[in-house]
C-alpha cells in the first residue's frame, strides 16, 4: 500500500453512509413471517417449530427480557400475519383448530379458533374501528367492536386483496384487481362507506405494502408506474395525486418490499433489495422525508420479512428456510456526517488497484477493512493519526464478487462509512 499522503484532487462532497448497530436476539429453524404488539409484548410468528433448538410451534412472545414459547402442537403450518384488535390478538395463516383453519386468536397461553373458516388466510389489518381478514378464496371479512366477522367484500370475481390501510378516514385496499363494481381502480381503491373510489389512475401492478407517513400514503409493490408516472416499486399518494419517492428500486430485486414502519419520525422499509434511489443498503433502508438513507444489517438470510417498533426500539425478522433471526436495532454508529468532508473511491468496479481518498474534519486513528458478503475479512489496514489519506489497495488477487469496504475509528469502534466494492 502507498504511504498516506494528502491528495485532494478529484475528491467529491458526499453524504455519509453510516453503519448501523444490531443485536442478534434469537434464532428460528424456519421463516419469521410477522411481528406484532399485544399486551406490552412482542409476538413473533411464522412457519418455525424451533427457537434456539427448543420446541416452539408457530409463535413466541418477548416481554422485554425473556421469551415465552408456544410449545403445544397445533396443526397446519403456522402464521402469516397478526394484528391486535380490541384487546385480542388475531393471527391468519395455516393453523388448524378442530375443523376450522386460517383464523386464530390468542387466549393467553395458546392459539384457538378465531373465526369460522375452512380456507387459509393471508391478509389481516386492524385499527381502532375494525379488523379485516382476507382469505385465499378472495373473501375479505370485517369485525367491529359490536359485531362478529361478516363478509365485507368478495374480491374473487376480480382477483384478491393483498394489503389494507386506513388513510384520511377511508379504508384503502391494494390487490390483484383492475376494477371493482364497475369502477376502474387499477390495483388500489378506497372504500368511502358505500362504494369504491379510484386513487387517480392507480398502479401498473400489484401493491403489497402500505404505510402512512407525514400525512401521505406510501405504497410499495410490483409496479413501475403510479398515476402514469414512473416510480419503480414505491410511490406516495397525498389524497389527490401520486408522486415518486426518489427513483425507487434502482437495482434488480427478486423479492422487493415486504414491510414498513415509522420509527423516530422516519419511514423504515424492509424486503429483499440491494439499492433504492441509487443508495446501497441490503434489505433495509429509511426515508427521512426528503432522501433515502442506508441502514446496514449484515445477515445471511434470503431477505428481511417484517419490522416492528417495541419499547421504543426497532425489531426485524428474517426469511429463510433453515435459519432465521430476530434482530434489534441499536441505532446508527456513524461518527457523523460532519466528520467526513470529502471522499472518493475508484475505480469501482475494480480489477487491479482500488484507490481510496478521504478528507476528515480532524485527526483520527483509522482502520480500513474489506470483507466479503459472508463477513470474512480479506484485508485490514491500520493508520494512526491522519486527517487525510490517499491509499492504493491491490485487489487483483481477490476472487471476483461483491465486497464491503469499511472505514472505522478503532478507538471507539464507530464506523465513518461503508461502501460496496465490486471486484471483476
Amino acid at each position: 500500500m502507498k504511504k498516506c499522503i494528502l491528495v485532494l484532487t478529484g475528491l467529491t462532497v458526499f453524504t455519509l453512509t453510516t453503519v448501523a448497530q444490531w443485536d442478534t436476539l434469537t434464532s428460528f429453524n424456519q421463516v419469521i413471517h410477522d411481528l406484532a404488539l399485544h399486551q406490552n409484548n412482542l409476538f413473533i410468528g411464522g412457519n418455525f417449530y424451533e427457537r434456539d433448538g427448543n420446541t416452539c410451534f408457530w409463535s413466541t412472545y418477548f416481554d422485554g427480557s425473556q421469551y415465552h414459547d408456544q410449545t403445544g402442537s397445533i396443526g397446519g403450518s403456522g402464521i402469516i400475519k397478526m394484528a391486535d384488535f380490541d384487546g385480542t390478538l388475531y393471527a391468519v395463516g395455516f393453523m388448524e383448530h378442530s375443523g376450522n383453519m386460517g383464523v386464530s386468536k390468542w387466549n393467553g397461553s395458546t392459539w384457538e379458533s378465531g373465526a369460522a373458516s375452512n380456507v387459509s388466510h393471508h391478509l389481516i389489518y386492524a385499527d381502532e374501528d375494525a379488523i379485516f381478514i382476507g382469505g385465499d378464496n378472495g373473501i375479505v371479512r370485517r369485525k367491529t367492536t359490536s359485531t362478529g366477522f361478516e363478509t365485507f367484500y368478495d374480491f374473487s370475481q376480480s382477483g384478491n386483496a393483498t394489503c389494507i390501510m386506513r388513510y384520511n378516514g377511508q379504508v384503502i385496499f391494494g390487490g390483484v384487481f383492475t376494477s371493482l363494481d364497475g369502477t376502474t381502480v387499477n390495483h388500489i381503491a378506497s372504500w368511502n362507506g358505500s362504494s369504491w373510489e379510484a386513487l387517480g389512475d392507480g398502479l401498473s401492478g400489484i401493491a403489497s405494502v402500505m404505510a402512512v407517513y407525514k400525512n401521505e400514503l406510501f405504497v410499495m409493490g410490483d409496479f413501475d408506474f403510479a398515476g402514469g408516472e414512473p416510480v419503480n416499486g414505491i410511490a406516495r399518494w397525498n389524497g389527490s395525486s401520486w408522486s415518486d419517492v426518489g427513483e425507487g428500486l434502482t437495482a434488480f430485486s427478486f423479492y422487493g418490499f415486504k414491510d414498513a414502519v415509522v420509527y423516530n419520525n422516519e419511514l423504515y422499509v424492509v424486503g429483499g433489495f440491494s439499492e433504492v434511489d441509487n443508495v446501497e443498503s441490503k434489505d433495509i433502508i429509511k426515508w427521512n422525508g426528503s432522501e433515502w438513507i442506508a441502514v446496514g444489517l449484515a445477515h445471511n438470510e434470503a431477505y428481511i420479512k417484517c419490522i416492528e417498533v417495541y419499547n421504543s426500539q426497532l425489531y426485524v425478522g428474517t426469511y429463510d428456510f433453515d435459519l432465521t433471526h430476530l434482530y434489534r436495532y441499536k441505532g446508527s454508529s456513524g461518527i457523523g456526517e460532519q466528520s467526513v468532508l470529502a471522499f472518493n473511491l475508484y475505480p469501482n468496479p475494480v480489477d487491479d488497484q482500488l484507490n481510496l481518498q478521504l478528507q476528515l474534519n480532524d485527526v483520527y486513528n483509522l482502520e480500513i477493512e474489506i470483507t466479503d458478503l459472508t463477513g470474512r475479512m480479506v484485508l485490514c489496514k491500520k493508520i494512526d493519526g491522519v486527517k487525510t489519506i490517499d491509499l492504493g489497495i491491490t485487489c487483483r488477487n481477490l476472487p471476483s464478487g461483491n465486497y464491503l469496504l469499511t472505514v472505522k475509528n478503532p478507538d471507539n469502534g464507530k464506523s465513518l462509512l461503508v461502501k460496496k466494492v465490486v471486484v471483476l
